[in-house]
């Protein structure tokens, strides 16, 4: 019976024994998979790309200037011309001139309410000496690129309008100023000269110019018009008194009674300087000075309501232009800079050198890389944080795997005394029967 008994003792023993270094195996292959991912993560860490600041060399230019012709210049690129040792130097100089900008300061607000038909009587100003009177109003003939005002004739001119087949004898003939010419002087060969205007029968459907009267806006801007040979016409208005004519001429006027009136040549250069047409402005005078505005802006009000309209004035301007020298010698100092040039005539311009750093350009970089060391901790935190999870998870596996070797040794010592049992026992058992 105490045979049998150790017997099944040492089975049960042997079948958790193996239970338990099965469960050993399994833990053993859990830690690997732990360990596989614990290298993935450490071979990401490696692979990223650690973030270094900019440094303010990258964004530091090195600026040569010099002399030339009295004026500063500043190189803007050297290229080698050939293998002679010439060089192709491109220099730009910065020249003040005469502008019109936009004067965002001051806006003036033009009203239908000021703007107006008036009717009187137009005369002539024959007499280029004619004294300027303060009580009348002076308007220039001009032609406007607008159907909407004036007579009942279109404006072809040497342009896409340009139609030779519609000057017929009815036609009238104009100069620039607007004065009247005969059909000898403004067309050659049958074709209408450059800056000569031809006033025919309107078609239905065209769109064209139109001769009005635009008043002009003080005494100088009447002087200047009868120097330029311009026809101007003094306005004498009905009153309730005296009716003087029926001819009629229109009024634009802003809020604070500001007259506006055809540009003067006299900022024709101005205009031209800052790449504006001078044809699509108005001129009014202000208590500062002489002011421009747009004139759709202006003539937009006649039909709306009150608007408020962008001035322009006259200031000075910063024009840069680009110029090329060739067949350039360069002289280089110690530390590889250019020293000076010396030109294909013989002229020698000594430079004078300075550094540049873009300071927005390195703040632009240097915030660009507070956001990418941001990035990057986050990442490593991140993957910090993954890795310790593993290793927490690998330590519990490890205690498993220690409390299974000390129960393994345990059912070990334990099934040596049972097998020694069991061994006493057939010993004792042979030997009776062999007694």
């Amino acid at each position: 019976m105490g045979m049998s008994a150790s017997q099944a003792r040492l089975l049960s023993l042997t079948a958790r024994q193996s239970n338990l270094e099965f469960e050993g195996q399994q833990i053993n292959q859990q830690r690997t998979n732990l360990s596989n991912q614990s290298a993935n993560y450490y071979n990401s860490l490696l692979t990223m790309t650690v973030p270094t600041p900019p440094s303010t060399d990258d964004y530091t230019t090195v600026k040569y200037e010099f002399v030339i012709g009295g004026n500063d210049a500043t190189i803007k690129q050297v290229l080698p011309q050939d293998n002679l040792g010439n060089y192709l130097v491109e220099y730009t100089t910065t020249l003040a001139s005469i502008g019109v900008q936009e004067n965002q300061a001051y806006k003036i607000t033009a009203s239908a309410n000021n703007s107006s038909t008036k009717h009187g009587k137009l005369d002539r100003v024959t007499d280029p000496n004619e004294a300027y009177d303060e009580d009348l109003q002076y308007y220039v003939q001009t032609f406007r690129e607008d159907d909407t005002h004036g007579t009942l004739t279109a404006l072809t001119n040497k342009s896409d309008r340009y139609d030779a087949s519609r000057l017929t004898g009815t036609t009238t003939y104009y100069n620039k100023y607007g004065n009247q010419v005969d059909a000898t002087e403004a067309l050659d060969n049958g074709e209408l000269k450059d800056d000569y205007t031809a006033l025919v029968d309107k078609e239905s459907d065209e769109i064209g110019y139109s001769l009005v009267n635009i008043q002009l806006a003080d005494r100088a801007s009447y002087n200047a018009a009868l120097d330029r040979g311009e026809i101007v016409n003094k306005f004498q208005e009905n009153t309730t008194d005296n009716t003087y004519g029926n001819d009629d001429v229109v009024t634009y006027a802003a809020s604070n009674d500001a007259t506006f009136s055809t540009v003067g040549a006299e900022y024709k250069e101005a205009f031209l300087n800052s790449g504006l047409d001078i044809n699509e402005f108005y001129q009014y005078k202000s208590s500062t000075g002489i002011r421009f505005a747009k004139k759709e802006d202006i003539e937009r009000s006649a039909n709306n309501s009150t608007i408020s309209v962008m001035t322009y004035a006259v200031a000075s301007m910063q024009n840069e232009h680009t110029n090329t020298l060739t067949g350039v010698q360069i002289e280089f100092d110690t530390t590889g800079r250019i020293s000076s040039i010396t030109d294909a005539e013989g002229n020698t311009y000594t430079m004078t050198t300075s550094t540049i750093t873009d300071d927005d350009a390195y703040e632009d970089a240097y915030n660009q890389y507070i956001y990418d060391q941001y990035v990057y901790d986050q990442k490593q935190n991140e993957i910090n944080a993954h890795i310790e999870i593993l290793q927490a998870q690998d330590k519990n596996l490890e205690l498993r795997l220690s409390q299974l070797n000390t129960e393994h040794n345990a059912i070990q010592t334990e099934m040596e005394a049972v097998q020694k049992v069991l061994s006493k026992n057939i010993e004792t058992s042979f030997k009776t029967f062999n007694a």
